[in-house]
């Protein structure tokens, strides 16, 4: 598609996200939740709402927390995969992230 224009993150911006991410897990670790997978990359999901909390003034979303706790990920019930992203993704500290942000008001998630 060469006349579609292609927008990414850079390389510090997404250091940045990670750090904050990191920031945010510790703090829900010190209010007593827990404990989390290990993760190796955010979801695209978690770079998406990180950099709109950075560039818009209001931010909702729908859907982020909404997959059940016995599904495997996310993907759950959409037909089998080969793989899943259990490995490289922490789904469920995500999600308290999420919860956390929403109950800072920093977001609304609508799907709570």
């Amino acid at each position: 598609y060469p006349n579609h224009k292609l927008v990414f993150l850079s390389r510090r911006f997404i250091g940045k996200e990670v750090m904050v991410m990191r920031e945010l897990r510790k703090e829900m670790k010190r209010l007593g939740f827990g404990p989390f997978g290990g993760w190796k990359q955010l979801t695209s999901g978690a770079h998406g709402l990180l950099m709109l909390l950075t560039m818009c003034d209001q931010v909702s979303v729908y859907g982020l927390t909404t997959y059940k706790q016995s599904q495997i990920d996310q993907y759950g019930g959409r037909g089998k995969k080969t793989k899943n992203g259990n490995s490289w993704h922490d789904w469920k500290g995500e999600q308290h992230v999420w919860r956390l942000l929403h109950a800072m008001k920093e977001v609304s998630i609508c799907s709570m």
